[in-house]
């Protein structure tokens, strides 16, 4: 995997993250 994957991947996770632990907040 190239550093832009990388890159777009931790960006998916931390949506997701927010969305678990945030639900109310919008992204």
């Amino acid at each position: 995997m190239d550093k832009q994957q990388i890159k777009e991947l931790e960006e998916k996770i931390v949506v997701v993250l927010k969305n678990i632990y945030d639900p109310e907040i919008p992204v």
